[in-house]
């Protein structure tokens, strides 16, 4: 790969949780000599490894991870900061004639980044209200969730009462600005079944680890109210620690939390008919090799 051929371009890739992303990235970075930028709002969370499946420290440092670690869960994190940050690593990584690789499931955080959202910071302004008002239900309620934008349950369901809630909480203005970026957008195609085995494999494996120490670790230092700590996962485990249900109804409530969250970030891809679905990550290595060849 040439120095001239990496200066513009990205790669993401996309699916729900639970579908194998990582395990993608993980290995295409090295064929490609890529870097993992993690568009997770989660891992960026330091101490909330288990609940998160962040990858290890040396797993982090052998693929180039950016974006993990960043704040403590009691610190917000916004669509604000998520972007900022990603574009320094962007550039970065393309100042060394490397290739980013854009890997996560909030959709929100990807799609911003590559398509150049402008973010209105304040106030319920014209442009925002109309960008708002093109968005699905469930696109708005994803926003809101990634946003940080706290909904009452009342109004979850009523679009023009979730559009004013996101304009007083300062959601960002889906309106696109024109990119400097040449992106591939892949996202990992894996049928339901095999993907609802793969969250119950993955909740069971994480209170193997000891999902519960870590949490009772986290409230040791932060409440059980802090931004980080609202994440499923770590919400179950406080409240079976505060004494309500038993292990095996809170891994279960985890399982079934974890399918309805997956459900709706495949809502979210589908809206984007520009993200390719491959079944294997050998299809994914040879698409990037045909589009960096093309371009």
């Amino acid at each position: 790969m040439d120095k001239k051929s990496t200066t513009s371009k990205i790669v993401a890739i996309v699916g729900p949780t639970a579908a194998g992303k990582s395990a993608w990235a993980e290995t295409l970075q090295p064929i490609f000599k890529g870097e993992i930028i993690s568009a997770d709002s989660r891992q960026v969370y330091r101490g909330m490894d288990i609940g998160t499946a962040k990858p290890t420290s040396s797993i982090q440092k052998k693929h180039h991870y950016h974006l993990i670690d960043v704040l403590a869960p009691d610190q917000q994190y916004t669509l604000f900061d998520f972007l900022d940050q990603a574009a320094e690593a962007v550039q970065d990584i393309h100042s060394r004639h490397r290739l980013p690789l854009i890997v996560g499931g909030t959709g929100l955080y990807v799609e911003a980044l590559l398509d150049g959202y402008k973010l209105s910071p304040v106030g319920p302004a014209k442009d925002t209200r109309q960008a708002l008002e093109k968005e699905s239900l469930a696109s708005l309620q994803l926003i809101a969730e990634r946003a940080h934008i706290l909904i009452p349950t009342s109004d979850q369901k009523n679009k023009r009462r979730l559009i004013r809630a996101l304009e007083r909480g300062s959601a960002a203005a889906p309106a696109r600005q024109k990119t400097q970026y040449d992106t591939l957008r892949i996202g990992v195609h894996v049928p339901k079944d095999i993907l609802d085995k793969n969250i119950r494999r993955r909740v069971w494996r994480m209170f193997k680890e000891g999902l519960v120490d870590e949490v009772q670790e986290l409230l040791s230092q932060y409440s059980p109210t802090a931004p980080g700590l609202k994440t499923i996962g770590y919400a179950e485990v406080i409240n079976y620690i505060k004494g309500k249900g038993t292990l095996a109804t809170t891994q279960e409530q985890i399982v079934t939390h974890t399918r309805q969250y997956a459900k709706r970030q495949m809502t979210w891809f589908r809206r984007d008919k520009r993200i390719e679905w491959l079944d294997s990550v050998g299809a994914a290595e040879k698409r990037i090799a045909q589009w960096l060849d093309s371009h």
